[in-house]
C-alpha cells in the first residue's frame, strides 16, 4: 500500500500492477484487514496524525474501488495463531501476520520481501 505513493521507490511497479488487476490479467487481488493494521499502525509510527491517516485511507480507499481490489476480513483466532508459528521461524509481526493472512486466502501476496518466500507463500513481486 505505500508503494500506492508516488514518491516510493516501487510506485511505478505497483501502478503497473493495478493496471493489469483493472484489466483482468491479475484476478482477485486482496487488501486484507492485517494489511490495512500495519499501515495504520506504520504511519502512526512515522508521526502522522489521526486526520493525515485517515485522509490516506479515504485514498486507499479510492485506489481500491478505481481498479477494482477486495477487502477480505482475515483476523480471527486461526490466523493469529499460524502468526505466532511463522513468528518462530524469525518473522516480525506483521510479516507473520501478512503471511497467515494471505494463507487465508489465496497463499499469495504482493510484495518484494523475500521472508514470504521462506514461509511458503507464493509471491508476486513490483516487477512482474
Amino acid at each position: 500500500m505505500f508503494a500506492f505513493n508516488p514518491k516510493d521507490k516501487h510506485h511505478t511497479y505497483a501502478r503497473k500492477l493495478l493496471n493489469r488487476v483493472k484489466h483482468g490479467e491479475i484476478k482477485d487481488v486482496y487488501v486484507t484487514d492485517s494489511a490495512l493494521l500495519e499501515f495504520i499502525t506504520v504511519l502512526c509510527s512515522k508521526g502522522f496524525n489521526l486526520d493525515q491517516i485517515r485522509i490516506l485511507l479515504m485514498s486507499l480507499d479510492v485506489i481500491i474501488t478505481k481498479y477494482g481490489l477486495k477487502e477480505a476480513l482475515t483476523l480471527d483466532l486461526t490466523t493469529l495463531s499460524m502468526t505466532l508459528e511463522f513468528m518462530k521461524t524469525g518473522s516480525t509481526f506483521f510479516d507473520a501476520l501478512l503471511a497467515a493472512s494471505s494463507k487465508k486466502i489465496d497463499n499469495t501476496i504482493i510484495s518484494d520481501d523475500k521472508i514470504y518466500d521462506t514461509l511458503n507463500i507464493k509471491r508476486i513481486t513490483f516487477k512482474e
